[in-house]
C-alpha cells in the first residue's frame, strides 16, 4: 500500500554511534527483485534524518552506487548532509510507490578513490546493543491487574503492532514489576518495539513531552524494548533512561538496572520487567504511565491515547 513501508538497516558501528565517512564518497552493493527504492544514510543528531537516493531492483544481480552527492534529505527543512555525523546505512521502499516489493543486497561497501579510507566512529552515547528476549518461566504467575485499554485498529500504520490493552504484576519474589502489553494482532517476527512511559513525580506538567499519540502526557522515566533479529537474538535499545537522558540520546540509560523482555504470541503481547527500585520513591502519589508500541525504528499506537494510567507503589 502506499503508507506501508519496508526496509534495512545497520548500524556502521555496531553501535548506531555517529561515524565520520568523509574518507569515502558514496554506498556501492549489488541488487535483484523489483520494486522501487531507495539507499542512503541515516545521520546528524538522534534520531536522525535519512538521506537517501532512487534505485531500481531488477530481475538478476545488478551493481548498484549512490554517490553521497545524490543523497536528499527525507524531510523538508533538514540540514545539509554531514558525512561526519552518519549512524546507520540503509535501503528502503520509496514513499508513494505501492508493493509488491521483494529485494535482496549483497556485497554492501563504502567505496573510496583513496589509497585506503577509515571509518571514524565518535565517542557518543550507544544506541544499539545486543539483547536476546527472557523465557516465559520467568513470568510471575499473577495476579495481572489491567491498568488500561485501547481500542484495536487504531495505529498510525495498519501493519505495526497495535496495542490494546496494558496490565502490570508485582513479583514480589525477585523484587521486579512486569507490565504486559496486549497486542490487536500477532507478534512481529523478526523485531519488537515497545516503550513504558512513566510519570513518577505525580506532576504531570513536567517532565519530557512524549512523542506518540498521548501528546500531552509527560514523562520522568523511560523504559525501551527496541531491536531487530539477529541470529543470536536482537540488536537494537534496551533500557531505563531518565528524561534527561532520552533527550540527550542516551536511551539505554546508565541506571544499570536491568530490562527483560518476554514475547508471549498466545496473548500476544511483549511483557516487559523492570526493578521495582526503577518506580522510584519521589512521591505517594500514584505513578502516572503509559505504554506504546511500534516497529524497531517508530512509534505506532499508545495505550492509553489520552490521559494516563495509574499504578499505585
Amino acid at each position: 500500500m502506499a503508507s506501508g513501508f519496508a526496509g534495512a538497516w545497520v548500524a556502521l558501528d555496531g553501535r548506531a554511534q555517529p561515524t565520520d565517512v568523509t574518507d569515502f564518497e558514496g554506498i556501492r552493493l549489488r541488487m535483484r527483485g523489483h520494486g522501487a527504492f531507495q539507499l542512503g544514510l541515516r545521520a546528524g543528531p538522534l534520531p536522525g534524518v535519512n538521506y537517501m537516493a532512487p534505485v531500481e531492483a531488477q530481475a538478476g544481480w545488478t551493481p548498484v552506487a549512490v554517490p553521497f552527492a545524490n543523497l536528499q534529505a527525507a524531510n523538508q527543512g533538514a540540514p545539509p548532509f554531514d558525512p561526519r555525523a552518519v549512524s546507520w546505512l540503509g535501503v528502503s521502499t520509496r514513499p508513494g510507490k505501492p508493493g509488491p516489493f521483494e529485494f535482496e543486497i549483497d556485497d554492501v561497501e563504502l567505496y573510496t578513490s583513496r589509497d585506503e579510507g577509515q571509518l571514524r566512529a565518535q565517542d557518543a552515547p550507544t544506541f544499539a546493543v545486543g539483547f536476546a528476549p527472557s523465557p516465559p518461566s520467568v513470568l510471575p504467575r499473577g495476579p495481572w491487574k489491567e491498568l488500561a485499554a485501547d481500542p484495536p485498529d487504531d495505529g498510525k500504520q495498519k501493519r505495526l503492532p497495535d496495542a490494546t490493552a496494558l496490565a502490570v504484576c508485582f513479583d514480589d519474589a525477585h523484587d521486579r514489576v512486569w507490565f504486559r502489553i496486549e497486542l490487536a494482532g500477532p507478534l512481529p517476527k523478526r523485531w519488537m518495539g515497545a516503550n513504558v512511559a512513566l510519570d513518577l513525580d505525580g506532576d504531570p506538567s513536567n517532565g519530557m513531552a512524549w512523542w506518540g499519540t498521548n501528546t500531552a502526557f509527560h514523562f520522568d522515566r523511560l523504559v525501551s524494548v527496541y531491536g531487530s533479529e539477529t541470529g543470536s537474538g536482537y540488536e537494537g535499545t534496551i533500557g531505563i533512561a531518565d528524561a534527561a537522558e532520552v533527550q540527550a540520546g542516551r536511551m539505554n540509560g546508565s541506571r544499570g538496572e536491568r530490562v527483560l523482555v518476554v514475547l508471549d504470541p498466545a496473548k500476544p503481547a511483549f511483557v516487559v520487567g523492570i526493578p521495582r527500585s526503577a518506580l522510584g520513591t519521589e512521591a505517594k502519589a500514584p505513578i502516572r504511565l503509559l505504554a506504546a508500541v511500534g516497529s524497531a525504528f517508530m512509534h505506532n499506537d499508545d495505550v492509553p491515547n489520552t490521559g494516563a494510567a495509574l499504578l499505585s507503589r
